[in-house]
């Protein structure tokens, strides 16, 4: 799963916390899945729940994954292709509370490329190079998927690991045709004037399905039932209230991402999940399976805790 990532300094409640607070480590990266996460926070909602919550902002799932494992943070959060696969590896890691779900009428995510580019299909790309933050991630899967699905040959296109930080200056340079990206980086780096949007590679897997979750080693809820129940119920709250009221939690991942909250409110912002649903992760399950990153099919039902809440 890699090592551990430098994290910056954690982020503290605004809400005083009580005596006698559970106290939790959480990892997350920097996008706009964790905005619910940061609301609960500043809302105090954490706080009322008896939990000292601190976040870690780290670079990568796969190194949340590794700091979950390794006991430095009790929860974090990655997306659901390397939770599928870590599963199929037989890490024991189990989701209990949703992230964000991909939402083929308002995509928050998808390829751009180079603002010279005539890409309409698949079949464009045949012979170009590519961009993803890893050869292995949901971008990646879900960019030869729609290349595949619209009349090209993904084996034909030249797939390299690229920072997303990084892509902007990598598409002026024209040292890739192209990169499939999230918001914000997406929206930012179409803004740069270099690039533009050719894609909603995201739908190849279905228009509707959870790209992350918040997961933690199996053994650790077993051990901490009564934390995860909290944790869990702060977490659907969070969701539900964010999915309704996005305008207003702008500032708060603005100010988390460091962007300028004008810019951010004009993005197709990410939807957070108020359950985990078996039939909106079996889509990632499947396209791993389908591109080999899984030896077999699975039921997503496998990698849930019973400790989460669940559409039903």
């Amino acid at each position: 799963m890699g090592g551990l990532a430098c994290a910056f300094a954690p982020i503290a409640a605004s809400a005083q916390t009580a005596p006698g607070a559970i106290s939790l480590s959480i990892g997350a990266a920097f996008d706009d899945q964790t905005t619910p996460l940061l609301y609960a926070q500043q809302a105090g909602l954490f706080a009322k729940a008896g939990l000292d919550v601190h976040i870690e902002r780290m670079n990568s799932g796969a190194s949340i994954a590794a700091a979950v494992i390794g006991g430095t943070l009790q929860l974090g959060k990655a997306s659901m292709l390397n939770l599928v696969t870590a599963h199929a590896r037989g890490i024991p890691l189990t989701l209990v509370a949703p992230a964000a779900i991909y939402a083929g009428e308002r995509p928050d995510g998808g390829l751009i490329v180079t603002t010279a580019s005539t890409v309409r299909t698949g079949r464009d790309l045949t012979g170009k190079t590519i961009g993803v933050a890893s050869l292995d991630d949901l971008n990646s899967i879900a960019t030869q998927a729609w290349i595949d699905h619209n009349g090209g040959d993904a084996k034909s296109v030249h797939f390299v690991e690229l920072s997303t930080s990084l892509v902007p200056a990598a598409m002026e340079q024209n040292r890739v045709d192209g990169a499939t990206l999230w918001n914000p980086i997406l929206t930012q780096a179409i803004a740069g004037g270099h690039a533009h949007f050719a894609a909603p590679v995201f739908d190849a897997i279905a228009k509707r399905y959870q790209v992350a979750a918040w997961f933690a080693d199996s053994d650790w809820v077993a051990k901490n039932r009564a934390v995860v129940a909290k944790f869990v119920t702060v977490m659907h709250a969070a969701n539900v209230y964010v999915a309704a009221h996005e305008n207003e939690t702008t500032t708060l991942i603005a100010s988390f991402l460091g962007v300028d909250p004008a810019a951010l409110g004009k993005m197709a912002r990410s939807t957070p999940a108020p359950y985990l649903s078996v039939q909106e992760i079996d889509p990632v399950i499947a396209v791993a399976a389908a591109y080999k990153k899984i030896p077999r099919v699975f039921s997503a039902a496998e990698m849930i805790s019973d400790a989460a809440l669940t559409a039903t």
